[in-house]
């Protein structure tokens, strides 16, 4: 898992992008998430728990949640919505405070929020003229029927104060092992740098993490392999060396664990996909803008509704 830290363009605590995926490693950031399924299907773990998302369904993902997806179509196409929470702190700061709980929605009942979603998207992609308004006013229509109609709680000030301490740990801790996976290191380390015990620690990353200690450097060391495989030429013991892995074969085992390959095999799988997409790498594809905008418009045309009904 990596903690993603989100940068914005143009419009400050919001970004929208639209990504083909076929995995994403579990992941967490300060920022709340929706996410909007416009083809293919998807499996998205989040504490333990898998649930499957089709077109239409949406999904919120609250703040600091590790979350990780799996397409169970060929790949899966996602409207992908993140929001700093900051962006409510004038108005509605309590929104700190709200958990959603998950559960699958279509929007063919709630087609108020799909449009407003499409809409949003449309705009965000195209930018015409005051759509940075436009922009904050559909957010606000969009959220505003959130916490009307979909199921959310809030937590006591000591709870969100815990909360706070637990996501400053999890955040030292991945950065901890993402600043140290090329080197020897060991649970025992990591939890006097804690100052915790041993267990502690491990129960903590478990439960956090979706993996123990061993699984979660692993799965770290592996992803750091992929993109080495993906954008050089070093040979696979180089490689191996490199992420951390003591012997060549930890790293062919792990692959073989997680991919479902061999890393040889993955790197030809590369070679195949670029020469099929140029820009294309293989767990995920991010559509640029006038993808982006003629896929929104045909959704809507496809749904019925006229990208230029709102304003």
């Amino acid at each position: 898992m990596d903690y993603e830290f989100i940068q914005y363009s143009d419009i400050s605590c919001v970004k929208l992008f639209i990504v083909d995926i076929n995995f994403r490693s579990s992941h967490l950031h300060p920022e709340i998430e929706c996410l909007y399924i416009l083809k293919g299907e998807l499996n998205i773990i989040i504490g333990g728990k898998t649930s499957h998302y089709k077109p239409r369904d949406l999904i919120i993902v609250n703040s600091n949640e590790a979350h990780e997806l799996v397409a169970t179509s060929e790949t899966v196409t996602i409207a992908i919505l993140q929001l700093s929470l900051s962006f409510f702190d004038s108005y509605y700061s309590k929104i700190h405070q709200t958990v959603f709980r998950h559960y699958n929605v279509n929007l063919k009942d709630h087609k108020i929020v799909e449009l407003t979603f499409l809409h949003l998207a449309y705009i965000y992609f195209t930018t015409p003229p005051y759509y940075e308004v436009r922009i904050a006013g559909y957010i606000n229509i969009l959220f505003n029927y959130f916490l009307l109609h979909f199921s959310s709680y809030q937590l006591s000030s000591s709870k969100y104060n815990d909360l706070q301490l637990r996501n400053k740990r999890l955040k030292r801790i991945v950065h901890y092992i993402e600043s140290n996976f090329a080197n020897k290191i060991t649970l025992q380390e990591l939890a006097k740098s804690e100052n915790l015990s041993t267990s502690f620690l491990s129960h903590f990353i478990s439960e956090n993490l979706q993996h123990n200690f061993q699984d979660y450097l692993t799965i770290t060391r592996l992803n750091h392999a992929k993109i080495l495989i993906q954008t050089t030429s070093l040979s696979m013991l180089d490689i191996s060396l490199l992420c951390g892995f003591s012997d060549y074969r930890y790293m062919t085992k792990a692959f073989r664990l997680y991919c479902d390959c061999t890393p040889n095999q993955y790197r030809s799988l590369q070679k195949t996909t670029l020469l099929n997409h140029p820009n294309r790498k293989s767990d995920e594809y991010f559509l640029t803008l006038p993808e982006c905008s003629r896929l929104v418009e045909d959704t809507l045309n496809l749904l019925g509704f006229n990208k230029d009904f709102m304003y």
